[in-house]
């Protein structure tokens, strides 16, 4: 699950990107996103239940092949007793139906693992949330951004999200920065985004306020969020206490404010000074999160392919006849680049090297072909002169070069 219609939204300040700009990067994934997508879509096709791992394969050995590092990131299995029941029930977007919790993901999840480790591709659990994790990998300066389609990395802290349609060959990314996010031209901070999540529903508050869309949360955030340090709550009471008529209407207001203050809205019980909605902000602006090194995630893993082979025709049954047909496995692993031709340079002495410039340059003059001028007739031209004794003499020029004048007397 997601804010309430926030991507009609956010997509307004997206951006296209080529893979190339994420090469060399470092990017983590939300697994949980992944598993949910991969089981979903394969119980809607009716396809075996374990697709996951193919997906999970081929997403990742594209990735690697474009020399983008990535980091899977799944939610945590194990749930502390403290835990709220929120928190349960916001997993249900990781458990595919409603009603079953996510742990009915924990073997899947454990598989995944299993394949990960074999594709060298380093894998963490989360504390708690996925999407906090991911974000904290970025605040640390870990990875560059994290690959998902849940907006609340936003509002765990995260600055850049990337969505990528893998079925398109990483032709189809879109790019969206916090720093892009904005209304009317204003900027949007993280803690005006939580307050929006509220308004509009989000996991950990799913109800929002009824009456409110992404249209009219927009309005509510731009006119009474301006202040980038404004907790969510003073945001919220602020929207709330001048609607409710709780202040007095000023002369200056704008007109979306008086708008809004015609406006009959249906709050929850005790909106916005209510338990719920300070435990949902709370686990917004400080997430449990655990605290890595980079030097963590600098060792290189070995890959381990006749195993991940062997784990792909063991679960998701991939004869050795299927792959060899529809190359599977040689099309996502990296190919090892060799040149094409390895010149061999001999040391020689100089007389040796002007010898064979030498029979180089005779062998050259010897093959290029001579022109042979054809043998034609000779050009003969006349002229009639006169001379001081009146009498008429004819010359007969040739065109050749080394001809001579003739005269002859003509009585």
């Amino acid at each position: 699950m997601t804010v309430n219609g926030i991507w009609d939204w956010a997509l307004l300040n997206a951006r296209k990107i080529n893979v190339n700009d994420l090469r060399k990067k470092t990017l983590a994934i939300d697994g949980h996103i992944w598993l949910y997508e991969s089981v979903k879509g394969s119980q809607t096709h009716y396809k075996t239940e374990s697709t996951y791992l193919i997906t999970f394969f081929k997403r990742l050995m594209k990735l690697v092949e474009q020399n983008i590092k990535p980091v899977v990131v799944f939610d945590s299995l194990v749930t502390s007793p403290s835990t709220s029941q929120d928190f349960c029930q916001r997993k249900r977007r990781s458990s595919c139906y409603g009603e079953q919790y996510f742990t009915d993901f924990s073997d899947k999840v454990l598989k995944c693992q299993a394949l990960l480790h074999k594709m060298g591709i380093k894998m963490i659990y989360a504390t708690r949330d996925g999407e906090a994790q991911c974000a904290q990998l970025e605040v640390d300066g870990i990875v560059d951004g994290c690959i998902t389609t849940d907006f609340d990395y936003f509002l765990f802290g995260g600055k850049n999200l990337y969505r990528i349609v893998f079925e398109d060959n990483l032709k189809d990314i879109t790019h969206i920065s916090i720093k892009d996010l904005a209304i009317d031209e204003k900027r949007v901070t993280r803690n005006s985004l939580v307050s929006l999540a509220i308004l509009l529903g989000c996991d950990y508050f799913e109800k929002g306020v009824k009456g409110i869309g992404i249209a009219t949360g927009l309005e509510a955030i731009g006119e009474f969020g301006g202040n980038p340090d404004d907790d969510p709550s003073v945001i919220l009471d602020r929207f709330c206490s001048y609607v409710r008529a709780e202040v007095p209407e000023r002369p200056k207001d704008s007109e979306t404010k008086q708008k809004l203050r015609k406006r009959k809205f249906q709050f929850p019980e005790g909106f916005p000074n209510s338990d719920s909605v300070f435990e949902a902000i709370s686990i917004y602006l400080q997430p449990k999160t655990t605290l890595f090194k980079k030097e963590e995630f600098h060792e290189i893993l070995p890959q381990k392919m006749a195993e991940v082979e062997k784990m792909l025709r063991d679960e998701c049954g991939w004869t050795p006849e299927k792959m060899n047909k529809e190359k599977k496995l040689p099309q996502y692993f990296l190919p090892l680049k060799k040149p094409r031709y390895q010149p061999v340079v001999e040391k020689c002495s100089e007389e040796e090297y002007k010898e064979e410039t030498r029979k180089y340059a005779e062998n050259r003059k010897r093959k290029t072909p001579q022109v042979i001028k054809p043998n034609l007739p000779r050009k003969r031209r006349s002229c009639k002169i006169s001379n001081t004794n009146s009498t008429t003499s004819s010359i007969i020029l040739d065109d050749s070069p080394n001809s001579s004048i003739e005269i002859i007397q003509i009585d």
